[in-house]
């Protein structure tokens, strides 16, 4: 990933995040990133990695991070599974980093109405497909 292109998806990340933030109105902001991939995956993975740890000290923000949710690396976990363990630690807003996961992020998402999704490559926004609190984000590719 250029370095233009790595700086946009940081840009990016740190604006949807910021823009959801005054509705969540609480003192400490927990975030939570599933990746499909390992975080130093030198491509997709590590570029959403490397946004969320800098938008989360931007933010002074804690993230928390789940690698590799995919049947290869973590058959008996689903999103369910990480985004529940998630909202117990307090996360309030969680993206979830591949079209893979658009179906189980609307369903997921239904089931924490407070909670806010991000879900990136996703069109279920621009289709009419998401709840209310998921929306969509997608860089330059």
């Amino acid at each position: 990933m250029n370095r233009k292109s790595y700086l946009g998806l940081l840009l990016a990340m740190l604006l949807m995040v910021m823009a959801v933030l005054p509705s969540l109105a609480q003192d400490d902001v927990v975030i939570g990133m599933v990746l499909v991939g390992p975080q130093n995956d030198r491509g997709w993975s590590q570029a959403h990695f490397e946004g969320g740890e800098y938008a989360a000290e931007q933010l002074g923000a804690e993230l928390l991070v789940f690698e590799s949710l995919n049947p290869a690396d973590a058959p008996e976990t689903t999103l369910r599974d990480v985004v529940s363990e998630f909202v117990d630690q307090g996360a309030s807003i969680i993206f979830t980093t591949s079209d893979d996961f658009k179906q189980e992020t609307h369903e997921v998402a239904g089931d924490f109405p407070d909670v806010k999704f991000v879900h990136v490559s996703g069109d279920g926004v621009l289709t009419g497909d998401a709840p209310d609190n998921v929306s969509n984000i997608m860089g330059k590719m």
